[in-house]
């Protein structure tokens, strides 16, 4: 299918360290935007494996449990940033300060711990304490919060999908181990990304089956990340495959599918040549754009075709 206004945008010509083979969580897009320019943020004492933004912070994780936390003014797999009070018990919300944000760390131990991070609090390095540790059988590759900080959804090394509120807990499965998980804005969906190449989406409101089926390019190629766009009027998820290509998929009926031949150095791939895709992510669509950005030779953007998408059946899908 067609529809990029521009077939790639290089916005950075930046070549990010990928220090962890399967999880590939390295990009991220803050919901306020600027111009083309890169600069040294924070130098950390180790190598990073994960980062997130959100609430006026960002945080990075390490091999060794290292977490480094600054707000904007065993191995961590992954982080999420989220004012999931809702989530968390009762007794424990009664003795946090309101308005403090959470950060949620996915880890190899087979946990998911909750941090409280002060809102006041500029620079954290190494955050120690935690106010929830949830177990598990298997190690935690990722985990997601929805949208209405009801719910979470974990995926790790087995064909579990862990879909945990407040007072319930259930499982759904998946055809292989998982690498990322998301959430649509209605907190209505959520997307798991898997080992094989397959990417499921559930309706909460119905687990017992999946609402649908996505599938990589490559036969079994492993989908290494999974996203939804963060405003309504869009409605796109969007995953990876380890190397090479990104889908973006129309999440109104999850029908329609554009695939996206990761670009190399500005120059468009042949089938031959293979791209390592370190991360994807979505601007803020406020801005009436959206962006995949990865690649280990660069940041890239592609513009959505906003327009287009507000025509329901509208075949451009980015």
């Amino acid at each position: 299918m067609t529809g990029l206004s521009s077939p790639y945008l290089p916005v950075v010509n930046a070549k990010p360290t990928a220090h962890h083979f399967a999880v590939k969580k390295r990009a991220i897009c803050p919901d306020a935007t600027a111009g083309p320019s890169a600069l040294t943020y924070e130098t950390l004492t180790y190598r990073p494996y994960c980062i997130s933004e959100g609430f006026g912070f960002v945080a990075a994780g390490g091999h060794a449990s290292e977490l480094f936390v600054r707000g904007r003014s065993k191995i961590n797999n992954s982080l999420c940033f989220s004012s999931c009070r809702r989530i968390l018990p009762s007794d424990l919300c009664k003795r946090e300060p309101p308005g403090d944000t959470h950060l949620i760390q996915s880890n190899n131990d087979c946990s998911i711990r909750i941090f409280n991070i002060p809102d006041t609090s500029p620079r954290l390095e190494i955050v120690s304490e935690w106010v929830q540790e949830l177990h598990f059988e298997e190690a935690i590759n990722y985990s997601a919060v929805s949208p209405d900080s009801t719910m979470i959804v974990s995926v790790g090394d087995s064909c579990n999908v862990h879909l945990i509120a407040s007072n319930s807990a259930r499982s759904q499965y998946s055809s292989d181990y998982g690498f990322g998980c998301a959430w649509s804005e209605s907190s209505l969906h959520f997307a798991v990304c898997s080992q094989d190449g397959n990417v499921f989406v559930w309706d909460v409101r119905s687990t017992s089956h999946p609402l649908a089926k996505l599938k990589s390019v490559v036969p079994k190629a492993a989908c290494r990340t999974v996203k939804f766009t963060r405003c309504g009027f869009s409605e796109l998820l969007m995953f990876s495959e380890h190397q090479s290509y990104v889908h973006i998929v129309d999440a109104r009926t999850y029908q329609e599918e554009q695939v996206i031949h990761a670009t190399l150095d500005g120059e468009e791939c042949t089938s031959e040549q293979i791209v390592d895709i370190t991360g994807i992510a979505f601007s803020n669509e406020r801005s009436a754009r959206g962006s995949p950005r990865y690649g280990k030779s660069g940041i890239y953007e592609y513009r959505l075709d906003t327009s287009a998408r507000r025509t329901f059946y509208s075949t451009s899908i980015a």
